[in-house]
């Protein structure tokens, strides 16, 4: 009875890999659109973006997440890449700088074996993660507070996290980096299972053991009684 309590709760936990099991609601394991934000200011000089610009922290950045492309997936059916900027110059100069620092990271990401569909586009200015950091203000910047040039060190490195590459993923990952934290539960749900299977056995033969003590003392008392 252990054993076919036990089987039939892991058929329930096993059913998310069969198409058998139709009334059982489950989420496909693996697929993902997984969002990973790349600090532009980590990847180029300031105000940069061609190949010859990326820092040497920067290409071991792309270099990680190429590797986590090619082998943290078992498919991959699309790449986004969205170049973000600060507000320091132009709402134009922004959008062309948001959307050229996007296509190196394209190109950087082919050259590195990553062989699947990746678009590109710009969000310029438009995205902010800040506040705009108005309150820092320096003495030499023009009156709209855009000027790259005049910004002092402070205001850049407040606008930092606007300045930035995000990449979106859409694929499946590789089975065993999905299944970890389920196979704990139904680990941890089987445990429990049996615990309380355990449980019930006990006490049951209990039950059983205490009818039968009381069944024997009966019986001798009665044979007490008789002699």
């Amino acid at each position: 009875m252990k054993k076919l309590l036990l089987s039939s709760a892991m058929i329930l936990l096993t059913a998310c890999t069969s198409n058998v099991y139709r009334n059982v609601s489950c989420t496909k394991c693996g697929t993902a659109a997984e969002e990973i934000n790349l600090a532009a200011d980590a990847l180029f000089k300031f105000d940069k973006y061609k190949l010859k610009d990326l820092l040497s922290k920067g290409r071991v950045t792309l270099d990680e997440l190429s590797e986590k492309l090619i082998n943290g997936y078992t498919q991959v059916q699309a790449i986004e890449l969205i170049g973000h900027t600060d507000r320091l110059g132009n709402a134009a100069y922004n959008e062309r700088l948001g959307l050229n620092r996007a296509k190196t990271v394209r190109s950087y990401l082919a050259s590195h074996g990553v062989d699947t569909d990746i678009s590109v586009q710009s969000k310029g200015e438009n995205e902010p993660v800040t506040d705009g950091c108005h309150n820092l203000k320096s003495p030499k910047e023009t009156k709209d507070g855009r000027s790259m040039s005049r910004a002092s060190n402070q205001l850049r490195a407040c606008l930092q996290p606007d300045r930035r590459v995000v990449v979106k993923v859409y694929g499946i990952k590789k089975k065993q980096q999905c299944e970890n934290p389920n196979a704990k539960k139904e680990n941890k749900l089987g445990s429990n299972l049996e615990s309380k299977l355990d449980e019930k056995l006990e006490n049951k033969l209990g039950e059983k053991l205490e009818s039968k003590l009381d069944e024997k003392l009966g019986e001798q008392l009665e044979n007490k009684l008789g002699e």
